[in-house]
């Protein structure tokens, strides 16, 4: 009899043991893996403030990590995963708090460059850049080659991400054509009468063809790029992108081996 309830309450256990570490995985882990996954795919595959909505817990102002600190199974959790998640939490959230900021920087760099490589296109055709309004409308405008609108790529972000916008967009999109697509800029018509600038006539929307303009695109993107990643606020976001990556790079096998030994693809099915 006492062998019978030995092996029984050793049975039994082994059940709660594995019962916590699956629920664990649902509450902590999991998500841990999709937020991961999620500031990989906004914060360096794009540059855009990620949504906390990995995981299920109903508050989407803070990150899953801030979350699972609260629950009681946070000290189930290794050291070395508490230190990682810690620092990667708080680097994305230092990214996040000088997106916007960096990024009009980025954009302030691009109207001198784009005046100085496109000024003879502009002078041909009585145009002057529009400064004021230019991070609205600088941008490559992506069409299928059916002509239908796909998708556009601000010069700012690709400034920062350091990626040609054609070379994203024939990755991104297996129907991108560059002789349906266009750089958008918006300038004012030069006339007699507005040979100051800003010239009094509204500012307008000038499409030009990426097949005319691809070489000039990526000029613009060298000469801007290299004085704006002197500046120390804008050379401080890449180095943080670039620690995030690795240390994403770290922690989600961490994260994918726990899961895999402790709970099988085929339950999970």
């Amino acid at each position: 009899m006492l062998v019978t309830y030995f092996i029984q309450s050793r049975l039994q256990d082994r059940a709660d043991k594995r019962k916590i570490t699956r629920e664990n995985i649902e509450k902590i882990y999991g998500p841990l893996k999709l937020e991961l996954q999620e500031y990989r795919k906004s914060i360096i595959d794009s540059l855009e403030a990620p949504s906390f909505q990995a995981g299920t817990f109903g508050d989407t102002n803070k990150t899953v990590w801030e979350r699972v600190k609260t629950f009681p199974e946070f000290f189930s959790i290794p050291p070395k995963l508490q230190q990682e998640m810690e620092e990667v939490t708080n680097i994305e959230l230092s990214i996040i708090r000088a997106l916007d900021e960096t990024k009009k920087l980025a954009e302030s760099y691009l109207p001198d460059a784009t005046e100085s490589i496109l000024s003879a296109r502009l002078k041909k055709n009585n145009l002057v850049l529009n400064k004021e309004s230019f991070g609205v409308t600088l941008c490559v405008g992506v069409n299928s080659s059916t002509g239908r609108y796909i998708h556009v790529y601000f010069l700012h972000d690709c400034l920062l991400l350091d990626k040609d916008p054609i070379e994203l967009a024939r990755n991104e999109f297996p129907e991108f054509s560059i002789d349906k697509s266009t750089l958008r800029i918006a300038c004012f018509i030069r006339t007699p009468q507005s040979q100051t600038y800003p010239p009094q006539s509204a500012p307008q929307v000038q499409e030009i063809g990426l097949t005319q303009i691809q070489a000039e695109v990526r000029q613009i993107l060298n000469e801007a790029g290299t004085n704006a990643r002197k500046d120390k606020r804008i050379s401080k976001l890449l180095e943080d992108r670039k620690e995030l990556s690795q240390r994403i790079d770290m922690i989600l096998p961490m994260i994918e081996k726990y899961i895999a030994k402790h709970y099988p693809v085929e339950e999970i099915g």
